[in-house]
């Protein structure tokens, strides 16, 4: 059914006819042109214009990364390749390797010989006291057993030989004098051993890794001398 608009009779006029379309076909939407989503591509066509232009949507799917690539993010990812390539970085040169155990064993040299210098000194001081003083009981054929005294004193060796029942005989006799670092910690020791075969024993008294030789003349102890036949040679 038509139906007309504008003035029928006036012949001025051009006649024009609308279409009479129903109300419940005006609700549907798909008379009605739409936008699209923004995430589709649109592709327009070129129709007459007696026919309405429709829209072709294609739906485009996003892939992943190639199976190359994804294998290679694997291996580099792959918690048992890493500590070899760990490793490979860590490798040193043999020279760094000597370098650094020669420091780290000057290192402890440094560390421990002051340690055991000072632990010699403790267990010396234990034993010989300060002064550094050393005692002996000796038959040396003076009249007597002697008792011997020797004392380091600020490096003076001395050595004090008393008779007990007669301390008259008393008699002081002068050592080694000592030099170097800390010469009053050295301690004194004193053996008794007859040197020069003449049947009367000697007095060796030693200090500092040295040693030095009194004669015992019968009455008293003397510093050998090179005319001192001394196990069967000289001095």
């Amino acid at each position: 059914m038509k139906e007309q608009t504008g003035a029928w009779n006036d012949p001025q006029q051009p006649r024009r006819y609308h279409a009479y379309i129903p109300a419940d076909v005006l609700d549907d939407d798909a008379l009605y042109a739409r936008r699209a989503p923004s995430s589709v591509r649109r592709y327009a066509t070129t129709f007459p214009t007696s026919v309405q232009p429709r829209v072709a949507i294609r739906v485009t799917r996003h892939q992943g990364p190639p199976p190359v690539q994804r294998a290679s993010r694997q291996t580099a990812a792959d918690p048992q390749t890493a500590p070899a390539r760990r490793k490979e970085r860590l490798r040193l040169h043999w020279l760094a390797s000597v370098g650094l155990g020669m420091l780290a064993t000057l290192m402890l040299a440094g560390i421990l010989f002051p340690l055991w210098h000072w632990w010699q000194g403790e267990q010396d001081s234990l034993h010989y006291g300060y002064p550094r003083t050393v005692q002996a009981d000796q038959d040396v054929r003076h009249g007597g057993v002697s008792h011997f005294l020797a004392e380091n004193l600020h490096g003076h060796i001395f050595i004090i030989e008393m008779q007990p029942e007669d301390l008259t005989r008393t008699k002081i006799y002068q050592g080694p004098t000592i030099f170097g670092q800390q010469p009053d910690l050295q301690p004194v020791t004193l053996t008794f051993e007859d040197v020069n075969g003449d049947g009367y024993p000697d007095l060796l008294i030693t200090v500092n890794q040295q040693r030095c030789i009194f004669i015992n003349d019968h009455t008293a102890f003397r510093p050998a001398t090179p005319a001192d036949k001394i196990n069967g040679g000289g001095l």
